[in-house]
C-alpha cells in the first residue's frame, strides 16, 4: 500500500512537471511577443514586466518541483530497494489483467446496502421529523387544568372554606408576513 502511494505519488510529480514544461513554451513565447510589442512601440513596458514575473515564478515552482520529484524518487528508490537513477520514469498506466472482478449486485440490493445511501435515508427521515416537530410548534395549544383549596381548620369544619379553581388556555400563533407578500 506505501509502496503503490510512493509510486503514484512520482507519477503525480511526473505530470505536473510536463505541465509546468508547456506553460514554460507558452510563456516564453509570450514574452517574445511581448518584447517585439514593446519595440514597435505597442505595449508599455509593464506589460512585458507582468510576463517576466509569471514567467520567474514558474521557473521558482519548477525548481521546487525538480527539487521534491529527486527526494521522491529517491525515497521510493530506497523504499523498494532498487538502486537510484535520477533518470528514473513511472507509467501512469494500470495493468488491467490483474484487477479483481467486480462484484454483480441487483439494481435494488446495491443500493441498499451502500452506506452512504443508508445514511442519506437517515437524514431524509430527521429532516421528515424535523418538519413535523416545526409544524407542531405552529398548532394552537389548549390547556385545562382543575385545582381545589380547603382554608381554615381543616378537621373541624369551623370557618373553613372549601374554594374550588379551574383554568382553561388557548394559544395560538400570529404570524406578521413581510411587507409585499400575502
Amino acid at each position: 500500500m506505501i509502496t503503490a502511494q510512493k509510486y503514484w505519488n512520482l507519477v503525480n510529480l511526473q505530470e505536473q512537471h510536463r505541465v509546468l514544461e508547456a506553460n514554460e513554451r507558452l510563456l516564453d513565447t509570450l514574452l517574445k511577443q511581448q518584447t517585439d510589442l514593446l519595440a514597435s512601440g505597442l505595449i508599455a513596458r509593464n506589460d512585458m514586466l507582468k510576463v517576466r514575473v509569471q514567467r520567474s515564478r514558474l521557473l521558482l515552482n519548477k525548481s521546487q518541483l525538480e527539487s521534491g520529484k529527486k527526494i521522491a524518487l529517491l525515497d521510493f528508490s530506497l523504499y523498494v530497494g532498487i538502486p537510484y537513477d535520477s533518470a528514473l520514469v513511472m507509467q501512469d498506466t494500470l495493468a488491467t489483467g490483474v484487477l479483481p472482478p467486480l462484484e454483480s449486485f441487483g439494481p435494488d440490493s446495491s443500493l441498499v446496502q451502500n452506506r452512504s445511501y443508508q445514511l442519506l435515508q437517515k437524514m431524509l427521515e430527521g429532516e421528515q421529523l424535523q418538519t413535523r416537530l416545526t409544524k407542531a410548534d405552529y398548532m394552537p395549544t389548549v390547556s385545562i387544568g382543575v385545582n381545589a383549596a380547603q382554608t381554615g381548620v381543616v378537621n373541624r369544619g369551623i370557618g373553613s372554606t372549601f374554594m374550588p379553581l379551574s383554568f382553561g388556555m388557548v394559544s395560538c400563533k400570529l404570524f406578521a408576513l413581510p411587507a409585499g407578500e400575502s
